[in-house]
C-alpha cells in the first residue's frame, strides 16, 4: 500500500495540474467576449499577453514532443490551440489600419521564427534538440512570468493592490507550484525552473495584496458600512 501512494499522488498530480492550466487558459474568453461585445476595443498591446503565451504553448508543445511527456503534450495542445484562437479574434475586432498592420507583422515574425527552430530542431543536426527547445520554452516563460513586475513596481508605489486580482494571482501561484513539483519530481529543470519563479512571483503578488489592500474594495466596504 506504501509503495501505491506516491504513484497515486503523483497521478493526481498531473490530472489536477492538466485541468487546473486548462481552466487558467480559459481565462482570455471573457476578455474576447467583451472585445465581441464593444465593452473593450482590441489593440495590439491588450493582445501582447496572448501573442507571448501562443508562441510560448506551441514551443512547449513540441518539447514535449520530444521528450514524450503526455501531459506537458496534452495542456499546451488545448493551451496553443486556445491562444491562437484568442490571436485570430483579437485581429479580427482590432480597429484601425496601423494597429491591424502592426499586429499582423507580429504575428508573422512569430510564425517565421517558430518554422526556424522547427527547422533547426528536426534538420539542423543539432547535438541537442531537445535543450535547444528547452532553453528558449525557459527564456519564453521567464519573460511571460516576468512581465507583471512593472505593475508590481506601480502596487508598492501606490500602495494600493487594485490592479492584481486575487483571484487570478492565486490561480497563477497554485498553477505554478503544482508544475514546480511535477518538473522536480522526474527532474526536468525546463519545467521546474521557470515555474519556481512563477512560484515565488505569486507569493511576492499574494504577500503585496495582503500588505497593501485593494482601495476600490476599501473603499466599497466604506460605502457599504455607512448604508448599514
Amino acid at each position: 500500500m506504501s509503495l501505491s501512494s506516491p504513484s497515486i499522488a503523483f497521478q493526481l498530480l498531473k490530472v489536477s495540474a492538466i485541468t487546473s492550466t486548462i481552466l487558467l487558459f480559459c481565462c482570455g474568453m471573457p476578455i474576447c467576449h467583451g472585445i465581441y461585445r464593444g465593452d473593450t476595443l482590441g489593440t495590439v498591446k491588450g493582445a501582447a499577453p496572448f501573442l507571448v503565451t501562443a508562441l510560448s504553448t506551441s514551443f512547449i508543445l513540441q518539447y514535449g514532443i520530444l521528450k514524450n511527456d503526455k501531459v506537458v503534450v496534452v495542456v499546451n495542445v488545448v493551451g496553443a490551440t486556445l491562444q491562437l484562437s484568442y490571436l485570430i479574434f483579437y485581429y479580427a475586432f482590432t480597429k484601425g489600419r496601423m494597429e491591424k498592420r502592426r499586429m499582423r507583422h507580429i504575428m508573422m515574425g512569430e510564425a517565421l521564427f517558430f518554422a526556424l527552430v522547427e527547422y533547426l530542431i528536426h534538420f539542423g543536426e543539432l547535438l541537442h534538440p531537445e535543450s535547444f527547445l528547452g532553453t528558449i520554452c525557459v527564456i519564453l516563460n521567464v519573460s511571460s512570468i516576468a512581465s507583471p513586475l512593472a505593475s508590481l513596481k506601480e502596487v508598492i508605489g501606490s500602495k494600493d493592490s487594485s490592479s492584481l486580482p486575487l483571484p487570478l494571482c492565486s490561480a497563477n501561484f497554485f498553477v505554478s507550484l503544482q508544475w514546480f513539483i511535477y518538473g522536480y519530481i522526474i527532474g526536468d529543470h525546463i519545467i521546474y525552473t521557470p515555474n519556481m519563479l512563477g512560484v515565488l512571483l505569486g507569493m511576492f503578488q499574494l504577500t503585496l495584496i495582503r500588505i497593501y489592500p485593494s482601495k476600490e474594495i476599501s473603499s466599497s466596504e466604506s460605502k457599504s458600512s455607512l448604508i448599514i
